[in-house]
């Protein structure tokens, strides 16, 4: 089955998204990403066969230890149109983005695994999904409709998630950071 790792928006985030994912429903787009039970993120690393999901979790653990909670900034409504159109949410590349892409090639790398060759360096675009399965006649509506609404909220990443699809289902995730330590004294 295929599975991504992905950077998982906080509840503020994820419910913004959720809000684009039914009004671009209700203006044409199919609603794939709701019916498929998908979950607000920004995927790092696509595999496309993983065989054993737990063989990545600690090396997930650990990466999700050594990155914080960041803001990430979105730049443009724009569409991968191909081999179907697939309107998204990009962000900015920046070096947050760029370190946690390499620390996934580098989990990748360490197990033996292939990335898809979308989510390689150099072709990677770091993004959130807002519609795709839908006629492309629609793309323009759609498009439309993307651009019009609110969307330049704060979009923060606070988990690290492993997620296996179609359909959506959270292998693992952790929280982004360090466990706080207590004082017993």
């Amino acid at each position: 089955m295929p599975h991504a790792i992905e950077l998982l928006f906080d509840d503020a985030s994820a419910a913004a998204v959720r809000v684009l994912w039914s009004t671009l429903a209700e203006v044409g787009a199919d609603d794939y990403v709701i019916r498929n039970g998908s979950i607000p993120h920004v995927a790092l690393a696509v595999i496309d066969n993983l065989p054993d999901p737990a063989s990545l979790t600690e090396n997930l653990s650990y990466l999700a230890q050594q990155i914080e909670p960041a803001r990430l900034k979105p730049t443009a409504i724009a569409c991968f149109e191909s081999p179907a159109p697939v309107v998204y949410l990009g962000f900015a590349k920046d070096d947050f983005l760029a370190a946690a892409h390499q620390a996934a090639m580098e989990v990748l790398a360490d197990a033996g695994l292939s990335n898809n060759d979308l989510y390689q360096p150099g072709r990677w675009v770091p993004h959130c999904t807002l519609a795709m399965e839908f006629e492309a006649d629609k793309l323009d509506a759609v498009l439309s409709a993307s651009k019009a609404m609110e969307w330049k909220v704060p979009f923060c990443a606070d988990r690290l998630g492993l997620v296996e699809y179609p359909p959506t289902r959270l292998a693992w995730s952790s929280p982004l950071g360090k466990p706080v330590e207590h004082d017993d004294g």
